[in-house]
């Protein structure tokens, strides 16, 4: 009992060019997905560069301005809320209280009643005094959130610190930065 292959019955040129097909298509396949996730990786690293960069200015907002003039701490809060991509920023005070929020109906309860889920790395960030990173959904939409903490008074070494939070839409940021790269693509940047 003589058995052929469907691959065999081809002449050698066909069977060649066949496996050349497939062997490009499949690298073509490993090189599109490689593509895809350091592109990936760029993006989340810009989304992190853009929290930091927000919490940090905040910081010294906070820091030069006295806690007397608590508008206008709201008021560069507020503004933060204009950028793309932010879906919120918030300052809390060394008990945990909110100073200024980017929605002023939740800036009268504490912010971790408001997101209990935020609690345990505000915490971390309290006691380690270290940024923290955290992923969430916020409103069904996937959300980088970044805790800064940091002293108000330079006197106050030993308490506990004041936090700064920025909470980025990682989706809305992804599409935004497609259509730059599309737009830079056609020349128009």
């Amino acid at each position: 009992m003589k058995r052929k292959y469907w691959f065999y019955k081809f002449r050698l040129a066909d069977q060649l060019l066949t496996s050349f097909g497939i062997l490009l298509l499949l690298a073509g396949g490993i090189s599109l997905g490689l593509n895809y996730y350091l592109h990936q990786a760029n993006l989340e690293k810009e989304v992190q560069m853009k929290a930091i960069s927000i919490t940090r200015s905040l910081q010294i907002a906070v820091k030069t301005t006295r806690l007397e003039r608590i508008e206008e701490i709201r008021q560069i809060v507020a503004e933060y809320t204009t950028l793309p991509g932010v879906l919120e920023v918030v300052v809390l005070d060394a008990t945990g209280n909110t100073l200024a929020h980017t929605d002023h109906d939740e800036g009268d309860q504490p912010y971790e009643a408001v997101h209990p889920e935020l609690k345990s790395a505000i915490q971390k960030a309290r006691n380690t005094k270290t940024d923290v990173y955290q992923g969430m959904l916020l409103h069904g939409q996937p959300a980088l959130v970044h805790i800064l903490p940091f002293t108000i008074d330079p006197a106050l070494q030993a308490g506990s610190p004041a936090i700064a939070i920025s909470v980025l839409d990682l989706k809305l940021t992804e599409i935004l930065h497609q259509f730059q790269q599309g737009v830079a693509k056609e020349g128009k940047i």
